[in-house]
C-alpha cells in the first residue's frame, strides 16, 4: 500500500504532463488543466508554498516552451507577454481556494473551489487585459473588455470542470481502490 504522497505527486505529475501537452498543442484558449491542478495542490499539499509554486512551475515551463517557439517562428504567439502577473496571480488565487477545502473534500466543496477560481481568474485576468491593453480607461471600456471576454470564460469554466472532475476524480477513485488511509 502506498502512502498519500505517492498519489498526490503522481496526480500532480499527470496535471503537469497534460498542461504540457496541452498547451503546446491546438486547443480552446484557457482551456486548460493548470486551474484544477492549482485547486488540487491547494487542497492536497500539505506545504502551501509548494502548492503555490504548483501552477506557477507549470505555467513557467510551458510559457518558456511557447516562447521558444515564438523565437523559432513555430507560433504567432510568444509565451512571455504583459498579462502573465495577472495570470500567475489568478492560478496562485485558484490555490487559495483549494487550501480553503482542505479537509472538506466533497462534490459541493469541490465545484464550489472551482467556479469561484474560474470566476476569479476570469475577473482578474480579463482587469490586466483592460489596464495592459486598452488605450482609453472608462467604465465603457473596461465593460466591453469584459464581455468580449465571455467565450473565454467558457472555455476556462469548462476546462476546470473538466479537469477538476479527472484530478479530484482519479484521485478520490486510486484512494478507494487502494484502500489507502488518508486523513488530511
Amino acid at each position: 500500500m502506498k502512502n498519500k504522497s505517492t498519489y498526490i505527486w503522481t496526480i500532480l505529475g499527470i496535471a503537469a504532463l497534460i498542461a504540457i501537452i496541452g498547451r503546446l498543442f491546438p486547443h480552446p484558449y484557457n482551456f486548460t488543466p493548470i486551474g484544477a491542478a492549482a485547486i488540487f495542490a491547494g487542497c492536497y499539499l500539505k506545504n502551501r508554498n509548494l502548492a503555490l509554486l504548483t501552477p506557477i512551475i507549470m505555467m513557467l515551463i510551458t510559457d518558456t516552451l511557447l516562447q521558444i517557439s515564438f523565437w523559432m517562428g513555430w507560433s504567432a504567439w510568444p509565451g512571455y507577454h504583459n498579462l502573465m502577473p495577472f495570470i500567475y496571480l489568478g492560478f496562485g488565487l485558484m490555490v487559495l481556494g483549494g487550501i480553503f477545502i482542505k479537509g472538506k473534500v466533497n462534490l459541493a466543496s469541490v465545484t464550489g473551489a472551482t467556479l469561484g477560481g474560474s470566476l476569479i481568474f476570469f475577473i482578474l485576468s480579463n482587469l490586466g487585459v483592460w489596464l495592459m491593453s486598452y488605450p482609453i480607461h472608462s467604465l465603457a471600456t473596461l465593460i466591453k473588455c469584459y464581455s468580449d471576454a465571455i467565450p473565454f470564460f467558457q472555455h476556462t469554466l469548462m476546462g476546470n470542470v473538466i479537469y477538476a472532475t479527472l484530478f479530484f476524480g482519479a484521485y478520490e477513485w486510486v484512494k478507494r481502490s487502494q484502500q489507502v488511509d488518508i486523513a488530511n
